[in-house]
């Protein structure tokens, strides 16, 4: 059977192509409207539960708690519970040789959606993986998004499905990856047991920016930080002193610890890497790094464009 075909009028349809070449070319593209992607603040916290209820809501948030300061001596850890849309729930968890109550710590929190995100050129990636990976039997490997020079990563146990003491470790940060794991009491880690948990991460790229009026630093310190004070400064100074995150950024020292804030100024801060006593006395660290990250003010919205949705970043 022959194809039939319908006659068409070239020089009307050479026309209509110019006509729209014309609006394409003069169109001009509309730039992706800055957006609140996230939220930070301070608050008191001790061995009860407290709930936290948001500015924003969230479809899927990610919660990130610096290590606590160091009013009591003991060693302590923040968990969290019920992350939703517009609340959380946290407390302060002592390892178990301890009698379990603690005096209140100043913690610094935040909430960032899913995904990446630019802020003046400082880049913020979040997300969660799903571990029960303890560090006796290795590290999860989480990819990034091509993050450039100077990333930082901070991971917080979104959960309470496993009761004994946990916090984790990162490890092998790089602009496209790094490494996780979670870590039990000492004398428990070795075990190498425990339940599956939520873990969230949130690394960043670049080292200063500003979000309007709020200026914001971060990035990693030296591999200089042990069981005793250290003194770490700020690129530029805050006004009043900011709200600021640390956590353990290195693997240098297996035995389980995280970071704990002994004083924070508008020209820097102090901090040391605490070790918990289960299996033994001893409580000398070998130096590490720890990332930060200093926000402006005691409490705002975070405000950029999203460059990436989130993904499944688990390798």
């Amino acid at each position: 059977m022959a194809r039939s075909f319908t006659p068409v009028d070239t020089l009307a349809s050479r026309d209509r192509d110019y006509d729209r070449y014309d609006r394409d070319r003069d169109r001009t593209p509309t730039p992706t409207p800055a957006s609140v992607f996230g939220e930070y603040g301070t608050i008191a916290g001790d061995h009860n539960w407290q709930r936290v209820t948001l500015q924003n809501a969230y479809t899927n948030p990610v919660v990130i708690f610096s290590d606590p300061t160091f009013n009591g001596g003991q060693p302590v850890a923040v968990r969290l519970r019920n992350v939703g849309a517009q609340s959380f729930e946290f407390s302060l968890q002592e390892p178990a040789y301890l009698d379990g109550t603690h005096v209140f710590e100043n913690l610094s929190y935040m909430v960032v959606e899913a995904g990446t995100w630019n802020v003046g050129g400082m880049v913020f990636t979040a997300g969660n993986i799903r571990s029960n990976r303890l560090s006796v039997n290795g590290f999860d490997t989480v990819a990034l998004p091509d993050m450039g020079a100077n990333t930082s990563v901070m991971t917080q146990v979104q959960t309470s499905n496993g009761p004994d003491w946990v916090t984790t470790r990162t490890d092998a940060i790089t602009g496209s990856g790094f490494r996780v794991t979670m870590q039990e009491e000492e004398a428990k880690n070795r075990g190498g047991v425990h339940n599956y948990e939520t873990i969230g991460y949130l690394a960043f790229s670049g080292t200063a920016t500003t979000m309007g009026d709020t200026l914001i630093q971060g990035g990693l310190t030296p591999e200089t930080v042990t069981n005793t004070n250290n003194n770490l400064g700020f690129a530029q100074s805050f006004t009043q002193a900011p709200t600021l995150f640390t956590k353990v950024a290195t693997f240098n020292g297996a035995d389980t610890a995280n970071s704990r804030l002994t004083g924070v100024t508008a020209a820097g801060f102090s901090a040391l890497v605490q070790e918990e006593q289960s299996l033994d006395a001893e409580v000398n660290h070998i130096s590490e790094s720890l990332a930060f990250l200093a926000f402006g003010g005691s409490s705002g919205n975070l405000v950029g464009t999203q460059v990436v949705a989130a993904v499944d970043t688990l390798i």
